[in-house]
């Protein structure tokens, strides 16, 4: 391949190729687009800085096989394909965090090799959702009262003027609805200035204390008729560069949203606190809470939690009052002018771990302000949770591989204490090492089939708890026939294995056998992890009833973890790391605790309501399935010390 001969083009060296290559590596280095091109063997020789980015791959690692340093079943296969002379479109996902999604483009090279390109269209696909979400709640929103009027005037018309009490009850359903009809549109016609900058602000120094008071004392008859009470705990001190009316409509906004969610007898806090030149307001209810899955679209147009969702255990008052009220756009309403002012909105749980849900807002301090803005509200970028401390996503670990002998220790891993040896490897141990890294080509296969299938294992795994968590039974049923793919990937590996095994004894040496054996292992462990991906989506159909949803976040957790201790064990086999493979092992202890945590709770739940009772035994297998991953994730990371070392372990990472 004429592109990236004669450089480190991982790093963006341009070599010797002249200047019309340094042309196009500068076009490429330019392109928002993750661009790849490999060699006819597969191995990477050009990344672009997108491509980096996207994909964490270290521009340190030189030339190697791309399979080395992504495990995206997708690509390798559009690869695959591009290698054999044909041009590949498809669009897939990357598992994240954050997940991503992604049109990959993929066509053969005129001299060999193969030239892949990833748009990541994420955020396009969100918009379109949020367009398609859009006019369906408008639509669905308008139709109710619309429906009602004209079921009142008709039965007006059909005699109810003359029945006075029924003609009275016909026509409090007409003011009813239309009331809830000019609120939606006011919202509707507020929603659209503020987005388009004709919303025009008048910013001022204001008490916060005063803010928050004038804004509960404006809800007080609501808050009374919930059973409700309002605590404000604002520092009558602080004052922010902000405009009253915006102020005033975002803490109306969040009370509200605190009133539906709360149970009756609780207690709605209102706080402020203090960060460098920023001042934020605090709104805390002691509802069921927000799982992190939904957050993402909490402050979306016309999004609505499940009201199922906060069924609690004393009796459903909760879930019946979350569906009352409410245009739906109240928070999406909040986070445009709170973008508007300076400032950002989020939701978080309570610091303190308990029950509810805290809905906070930043806005500028009053001295901070040097040179206050002119004008009007500017339209808050994208739609989604707009955090109050927004940070990237935690990326993905980059795959840490070694070129030649030397094989890197540490990083991720490099806390933890390899198999009984202490942090430093042994002359045998880097040794044997480097033999693995140079296994024959028949060996090397294996290596290729082992990373394939465990790519395609790690999205399985992310996707089956996005499946039952989103209720997406679609997603759920193309997680069950991925399965046949790892099963294909299982009868090669399996075959590869027993033919090496059936050599002489002469043609491999106790590396290579080591090598082979824990690898049939591996094998078996990544397809039984598969298999219980499967038997997680399985459960999908079946977890009908949303108020488990509260402990969603316990379960994304346990997935969390257990995909990345597969992802670490597969990196910790590539670069043949005793450290991060006893890392690994040591982990299984966090998926342990999570497990045993949440299963008292179910049985409490299931004992104290005898409708928690079949959606507790499913989600009671759900975590037992993502309890048994960690434990094969275990293994694996067993399997590499064994590879390296032929040191048996047992999951507390102690030689044997």
């Amino acid at each position: 391949m004429s592109v990236g001969r004669g450089g480190s083009l991982l790093g963006g060296e341009a070599g010797g190729g002249g200047h019309l290559q340094a042309r196009l590596l500068a076009v490429l280095h330019a392109l928002d687009d993750a661009v790849l091109a490999v060699e006819a063997d597969g191995a990477l020789v050009l990344a672009n800085p997108a491509a980096r980015l996207l994909l964490d791959l270290d521009p340190d690692d030189g030339k190697g096989p791309l399979l080395d340093r992504v495990r995206l079943p997708a690509l390798h296969d559009a690869i695959t394909a591009a290698l054999a002379g044909q041009a590949v479109a498809r669009d897939c996902e990357l598992p994240g965090p954050p997940r991503r999604r992604l049109h990959l483009r993929a066509a053969p090279m005129p001299d060999g090799g193969a030239l892949a390109m990833l748009h990541d269209t994420t955020r396009l696909e969100r918009l379109e959702r949020v367009r398609r979400d859009f006019v369906a709640n408008v639509s669905h929103e308008l139709r109710t009262p619309v429906t009602i009027i004209k079921a009142s005037a008709e039965s007006l018309l059909d005699g109810g003027l003359e029945d006075g009490e029924a003609g009275r009850d016909f026509v409090q359903a007409i003011a009813r609805n239309a009331d809830r009809l000019a609120a939606l549109v006011g919202d509707l016609l507020d929603l659209g200035r503020i987005e388009s900058g004709r919303w025009a602000l008048a910013r001022a120094p204001l008490s916060l204390r005063g803010a928050a008071v004038a804004a509960s004392q404006s809800l007080a008859p609501a808050v009374a008729a919930a059973g409700l009470q309002v605590q404000i705990d604002v520092n009558p001190e602080l004052v922010a560069y902000a405009d009253a009316r915006a102020t005033d409509q975002v803490l109306v906004n969040l009370l509200q949203n605190a009133i539906r969610h709360s149970p009756r007898g609780a207690a709605i806090h209102v706080c402020s606190r203090e960060n460098d030149g920023a001042l934020a307001l605090e709104v805390r209810d002691f509802g069921p809470g927000v799982p992190l899955a939904l957050r993402e679209r909490l402050f979306e147009r016309f999004y609505r939690l499940d009201a199922g969702r906060g069924r609690g255990h004393d009796g459903g008052e909760v879930g019946v009052r979350r569906a009352l009220g409410g245009s739906g756009l109240g928070l999406a309403i909040a986070r445009h002018l709170v973008a508007a002012m300076g400032g950002e909105i989020g939701v978080s749980d309570p610091v303190d771990g308990g029950a509810g849900s805290c809905f906070a807002f930043s806005l500028p301090r009053h001295e901070s302000v040097l040179a206050p803005a002119k004008g009007s509200a500017r339209p808050a970028g994208g739609e989604g949770n707009g955090a109050m401390a927004p940070s990237e996503m935690p990326r993905r670990r980059p795959l840490r591989t070694a070129a030649g002998a030397g094989v890197a220790h540490g990083g991720g891993g490099g806390q933890h204490a390899g198999a009984g040896s202490g942090a430093a490897a042994t002359d045998e141990t880097i040794n044997a090492e480097a033999r693995i890294l140079a296994l024959r080509p028949e060996v090397q296969e294996l290596r290729r089939q082992l990373l394939r299938m465990a790519g395609r294992v790690e999205e399985m795994i992310g996707s089956s708890v996005r499946a039952i968590v989103l209720h997406d039974l679609d997603l759920a049923a193309r997680t069950i026939d991925a399965d046949a793919a790892v099963n294909r990937d299982e009868l090669a590996a399996d075959a590869l294995c027993l033919r090496l095994l059936s050599q002489p004894d002469g043609a491999r040496d106790a590396v290579e056998l080591r090598f082979v054996t824990r690898a049939l292992k591996m094998v078996t462990d990544l397809e039984r992890i598969a298999d219980i991906a499967v038997n997680i989506c399985e459960r999908a159909p079946l977890l009908i009833d949303r108020s488990w949803l509260g402990e969603a976040d316990t379960i994304e957790a346990m997935a969390g973890r257990v995909q990345t201790m597969v992802r670490d064990a597969m990196d910790a086999f590539v670069a043949v790391d005793v450290a991060l493979a006893s890392a690994v092992i040591e982990r299984d202890e966090e998926v342990d605790a999570l497990y045993h945590a949440l299963s008292r709770r179910l049985i409490a739940a299931m004992a104290s309501d005898a409708q928690w009772v079949e959606t507790g035994i499913h989600l009671q297998a759900v975590a037992k399935f993502l309890e048994r991953i960690g434990d094969h994730a275990t293994n694996l990371g067993e399997q590499v010390i064994f590879m390296a070392r032929g040191d048996e372990v047992r999951h507390a990472g102690v030689r044997t």
